[in-house]
């Protein structure tokens, strides 16, 4: 009987069930695009947001160590140390965060003599190639790290030892440009180096000039040394999870200690840095790191709300056909009652039908949200971003929790109708 009733009502007021269709779809894609693009947006915004600047820096374990006597800061008096540029492709061969490492590259500063006038020249890779310990090769480059660099004129090759790349600010001070020839001396050194291009980054990049690393070693007689080491990597922020573990680990379960190691936490990366690269430390560039977090929570922030306005939406507008249903219907519904139903029958059928009519709109609702991020994704990340298999389940229970949200007032609305009033007023 209750089959009957449902299957024939379903085919009734179909400009209502439309509607409510319609409600539940419009409310349902939109939370299915937000969930989309919440899927990926942390890997997205964090890319995005790599190309400010690296947010590891990696420097010489000893260069960590304060020295002081009697208060007094001997730290500038201590032979220098540095890397070794062979440990570097280890990054990329034996980190378990390997593929979190988007890029990184070494630094090697070296105060030189430029056309007579003291000027900080950089070692670095440019477009360098790293053998891997099992055979396999890897690119490198300092625009890895620096992205927002913005080079005029030619660039540096892999194996050109005679190129250079000058700060804008610094080629107006020698009078200098693409083309021209500076000759470089350090100590008992020299170099004559041709300027490939421009360089303006809007930082301290724009005073200095930078040449392949090989060249800065060989300036400064440290073949195969290098000072510092800049890493992108992609990391995730910091969560109640990472303050939890911060403030007393010990009060952790094994699951969180598990999970909390399995996490790209930018503090496990800074760890399994120093570990890979000996006689290293690493810090995170704290600025950086932070500034990210809280740019990615406050845009998921953004989202959940716009996602829950949309249901909130979806709901009101469920209620709203659902109570003009019930008054259209309600001379059915007191027959009904009068017949002998219960009206938890009553309640159950409308239930069962805007239930069935929201799951519909739930799966179009999903199928619309994906066009929705696919369009999202590639105007603002420039890669489309599709629909999830795994968001479809949960897209068809918020649908079906519209529905049950919407019918709390036409439910009760319908419970209050008085069979023997509405029927006498029929006949």
């Amino acid at each position: 009987m209750f089959i009957r009733v449902l299957r024939d009502s379903l085919f009734r007021q179909k400009r209502k069930k439309l509607t409510v269709f319609a409600s539940v779809a419009l409310g349902a894609s939109v939370i299915a695009a937000m969930l989309n693009i919440s899927l990926e947006i942390g890997d997205r915004i964090a890319r995005e947001l790599r190309g400010y600047g690296a947010n590891i820096l990696v420097s010489p374990a000893s260069d960590m160590l304060p020295v002081q006597i009697n208060g007094l800061d001997l730290g500038e008096l201590r032979e220098a140390e540095y890397l070794r540029e062979s440990d570097l492709a280890r990054v990329r061969s034996e980190m378990f965060w390997r593929n979190n490492i988007l890029g990184f590259a070494p630094f090697l500063p070296v105060t030189a003599s430029v056309n007579g006038q003291a000027v900080p020249l950089v070692g670095t890779w440019f477009h360098q190639t790293l053998k891997l310990p099992d055979g396999t090769q890897s690119q490198a480059d300092v625009r890895d790290v620096k992205s927002y660099w913005k080079i005029d004129g030619g660039d540096i090759g892999e194996a050109d030892d005679k190129g250079a790349i000058i700060g804008v600010s610094l080629a107006e001070r020698l009078k200098a440009g693409a083309g021209d020839v500076v000759n470089v001396v350090y100590g008992t050194r020299k170099e004559s180096l041709v300027i490939r291009g421009v360089l303006e980054s809007g930082g301290a990049e724009d005073q200095q000039i930078f040449v392949r690393l090989a060249v800065a070693q060989r300036l400064a007689g440290l073949e195969g040394k290098v000072k510092t080491v800049l890493v992108s990597a992609l990391t995730t922020p910091e969560n109640k999870l990472y303050e939890k573990y911060q403030r007393n680990f010990k009060n952790l379960t094994p699951e969180e200690v598990e999970r909390y190691a399995c996490t790209p936490y930018i503090t496990n990366i800074v760890v399994e840095l120093k570990d890979t690269i000996p006689g290293s430390a690493a810090e995170p560039i704290l600025q950086v790191a932070r500034t990210e977090g809280r740019i990615l929570n406050k845009i998921v922030l953004l989202m959940v709300l716009v996602a829950l306005a949309a249901l909130l939406a979806a709901s009101i507008a469920v209620g709203g056909s659902m109570t003009a249903t019930v008054m259209a219907r309600r001379k059915e519904i007191g027959l009904l009652k009068a017949l002998g139903a219960e009206n938890a029958s009553i309640v159950g059928l409308l239930l069962t039908e805007g239930l069935i009519v929201s799951a519909a709109g739930g799966v179009a609702g999903y199928g619309l949200g994906g066009l929705f991020s696919w369009t999202i994704g590639a105007r603002v990340f420039d890669h489309p971003i599709g629909p999830k298999a795994a968001a479809l389940p949960l897209i068809v229970a918020l649908a079906c929790l519209m529905a049950l949200l919407g019918s709390l007032l036409p439910a009760r609305r319908a419970m209050s109708i008085d069979p023997a009033t509405t029927l006498k007023g029929a006949a």
